[in-house]
């Protein structure tokens, strides 16, 4: 991971070494504050979805996903060129 351990040399020291190497072991140790990715090979723990996420299926359509429950809650199907407009996605 080349460029991911160039990137974090630079983050050492633009903010100290201290401060980046815990980062790196809190997002190690599962805390979701660190995560890199490259060339197949992944290091930390990745963010999970964003309350609002837009998500596409295969067929284009775009849908707001709801994850406030923590189960994955509701999808709202956004119509094209509707921007606001919502309707419930028939599941």
């Amino acid at each position: 991971m080349p460029k991911v351990a160039a990137w974090i040399d630079l983050l050492r020291q633009t903010f100290g070494e201290a401060e980046i190497n815990e980062q790196l072991r809190k997002g190690v140790r599962g805390e979701p504050v660190f995560f890199a990715s490259e060339g197949g090979h992944e290091i930390g723990t990745p963010l999970p979805p964003a309350v609002g996420a837009i998500r596409i299926d295969a067929a284009g359509n775009r849908y707001a996903e709801d994850y406030v429950s923590g189960q994955g809650g509701s999808d709202l199907k956004i119509g094209p060129g509707k921007s606001g407009e919502h309707q419930a996605r028939e599941k």
